[in-house]
């Protein structure tokens, strides 16, 4: 593994580099009209939308414009927010192509920030806890101070670029919603000819800009200032979007057969030299091999993000259409539905739901009715629940657990745990009786959190402790994410780092990278760094690859008979213990655990391709057609950051595990040993697939 991977994803520094370049641009171009480009500049000031306005007063058009360019380079907050007031009251043509390209900026920058938040908060986190333990060791080992001094001037660094990309958040994130609704009362009172050349230019920046953030941009304004039937356009645009990326990625199969076999060829080498450093040349030849792949791999993931800002966009015009008109708004996304696959379903229910008006509930109902595909039917489940609202929510969704497909019964119970309803408890108690494998553990997860009480899976004791309920009980507040708690750990199933499964259908994903030799307890080089002597077990201690192989072992000897499994390993390559899934008894648990206990380390980390094998394992496709997948459960273990495979971005094999997953609901667990691991990337994966994340 390279565990000195830089903490942004290359995503963010694409948006950085190309946000960079439009600074530059926007500021040129403010220098004045002579240069004829109408591209904003880009100076930040702090300002409210709260702080009240004067009226504008109507200017010329040249002058409004030239007003707003000046706002945009200063930085008071009160002119800039009256510029873009007189430049929207004067109706001048120009002024489309001014607001556009500011808002596509801010947009960008307002995204980009959040994300790198969110990361920034996950590393801040786990970096507390790493330092913790190892204070805790300096009282006893006085060898740790240099090494706690440099964890604690990590941290400051990392709290230091979380209040940055804060800031940005706060400073970007109102002039956003400002220029939103300007924007919107700009196009509301320009004549309809004057309109539609306006939003034209909204419409091709959306479908060809060369830059996927400026797409983005003007897709998500398009949500708010459309006009009438942007709903169904951009339900027509998310279908092109669809077809691009289909074209995209037929390309990519091919190019990541060649990298399998270059990957192989390096664990190869990388056994023959004991674990030592690879070559430069077989570096130089991996990664031309690698650079195709990857460009396509980060383009799929560029089109998914763009799909699911025509889906968000989509659904905020429908809210926005008159009464008189929703109707046809809503036949046609039926029409466009029923002509189409699963994959044109699944946009369409998504665009229902999120508009989140009452008038289109009964639509829903009968679109749900007629619905015969499983994988449509688990992601209407899942947007009903990511909706938060009441209502009729619960009931709908307390009938999902009652479903032929096992899948759709499981995410029921995760929606029913978002939705906090006190009536969701006796349903779920009532399915537990029958429940079997996975779905008693997803069940029973759901009841804990609705509940508080940390009962085991079987139906009796929770049928009593309801019986004892009153009226009175009411639901507390849900924890902010999934834990390991005492409770699961014990009682039936298999346990792995402290997570219980009753799974019967498992994949197990080892890392067994070079590093994972590293002593499990931290001291002086936690992280990994290269540049200094790592930590190898001393005397009493354990390898991480020893502690990994143990616990793996133990959960081997936990899963029932008749269960079917396998077990993943990945370095630099990608390889299986057996071909295909086998069924579990006496003398496969023995083998398994042979060929644990005699797993070498060697090679980088490569969690894109072990991520990919274990979905081809479970048979689950790279389409949205509905397929029974052959496992419901996969345990990811690592000790670092992804170092190997076609992509090593945090964010494109997040992208990836949900275009594959999205309708197979496999339920990812993961495991992150030692200081170097990427705490945003294991949080994430389990967070989004129904796991739990153990950090160690």
């Amino acid at each position: 593994m390279l565990p000195n991977q830089p903490l942004l994803s290359r995503s963010v520094k694409q948006r950085g580099i190309h946000m960079a370049s439009r600074l530059l641009i926007g500021l040129l171009v403010s220098l004045g009209p002579a240069l004829q480009q109408p591209t904003a500049a880009l100076a930040l000031p702090k300002y409210s939308i709260l702080e009240s306005v004067e009226p504008a007063q109507p200017k010329g058009d040249d002058e409004a414009l030239e007003s707003f360019r000046r706002a945009l380079r200063g930085r008071d907050r009160e002119k800039r927010s009256a510029a873009l007031a007189e430049l929207v009251a004067s109706g001048a043509g120009a002024a489309t192509e001014v607001l556009l390209r500011e808002y596509q900026r801010c947009h960008a920058a307002w995204s980009s920030a959040r994300a790198e938040a969110r990361r920034f908060s996950m590393e801040v986190e786990r970096k507390t806890h790493l330092l913790s333990q190892l204070e805790e060791r300096l009282e006893r080992d006085g060898s740790l101070q240099s090494s706690v001094g440099e964890q604690r001037e990590a941290l400051l660094a990392l709290r230091g670029e979380l209040e940055q990309a804060e800031q940005r958040i706060e400073r970007e994130g109102p002039w956003r919603g400002e220029l939103r609704e300007q924007v919107a009362a700009f196009f509301s009172g320009l004549a309809s000819g004057k309109a539609r050349t306006g939003r034209k230019l909204l419409w091709d920046d959306a479908r060809k800009a060369p830059s996927f953030d400026d797409r983005l941009g003007a897709v998500d304004l398009l949500g708010r200032t459309g006009g009438t039937g942007s709903a169904v356009e951009l339900q027509q645009l998310l279908d092109e979007v669809a077809d691009e990326r289909g074209r995209l990625a037929k390309r990519l199969p091919k190019l990541e057969v060649d990298v399998r076999k270059m990957e192989r060829r390096l664990q190869e080498e990388m056994l023959r030299l004991g674990g030592g450093q690879l070559s430069r040349a077989s570096q130089e030849q991996y990664e031309r091999v690698r650079r195709e792949a990857a460009g396509v791999r980060s383009e799929l993931t560029a089109h998914s993000q763009l799909a699911e800002q025509c889906t968000e966009a989509a659904a905020e015009a429908l809210s926005l259409e008159d009464p008189e008109r929703l109707e046809r708004a809503v036949a046609s996304l039926r029409r466009a539905a029923k002509k189409a696959g699963a994959g044109a379903r699944l946009r369409s229910f998504s665009i229902l739901v999120r508009a989140r008006r009452a008038a289109l509930d009964e639509t829903l109902g009968e679109m749900l009715t007629e619905e015969r595909d499983a994988a449509v039917r688990a992601h209407l489940v899942d947007e009903l629940a990511a909706t938060g609202e009441g209502g009729q929510a619960p009931l709908l969704l307390a009938l999902f657990l009652a479903d032929e497909c096992m899948q759709v019964r499981s995410r029921a119970a995760s929606g029913l745990e978002l939705l906090r309803s006190r009536e969701a408890v006796g349903p779920l108690v009532a399915a537990l009786e029958k429940a079997q494998g996975r779905l008693r553990t997803d069940i029973r997860e759901a009841l804990v959190s609705l509940t508080g009480q940390k009962l085991q899976s079987a139906f009796e004791p929770w049928s009593r402790w309801w019986q004892g309920q009153g009226e009175t009980f009411t639901v507390p507040e849900r924890r902010k994410r999934r834990v390991v708690d005492a409770g699961a750990a014990s009682g039936q199933g298999l346990t792995f780092f402290g997570i219980r499964s009753e799974s019967q259908a498992v994949l197990f994903i080892l890392d067994v990278s070079g590093s994972m030799d590293f002593s499990m307890v931290p001291r002086n080089n936690p992280t990994d760094n290269p540049r200094q002597p790592f930590d190898r077990p001393k005397e009493g201690e354990i390898s991480r690859l020893q502690a990994a192989t143990d616990d793996l072992a133990r959960a081997v000897r936990g899963l029932a008979a008749g269960s079917v499994f396998n077990i993943v390993l990945y370095g630099s390559d990608v390889w299986t213990w057996q071909d295909r899934l086998v069924t579990m008894d006496e003398d496969t648990r023995l083998d398994a655990v042979r060929f644990i206990e005699a797993v070498d380390a060697a090679g980088g980390t490569n969690i894109y391709g072990a991520l990919k094998l274990a979905f081809e394992l479970a048979e689950v496709g790279d389409d949205e057609r509905w397929e029974q997948p052959r496992i419901d459960t996969i345990f990811l273990l690592t000790d670092g950051r992804p170092s190997m495979g076609v992509t090593t971005d945090s964010d494109e094999i997040l992208s990836f595990v949900r275009e594959r997953n999205a309708a197979a609901g496999i339920v990812i667990h993961t495991i992150g040993l030692s200081g170097a691991q990427d705490p945003y990337l294991l949080r994430s994966l389990a967070e989004e697939n129904g796991g739990t994340y153990a950090a160690r």
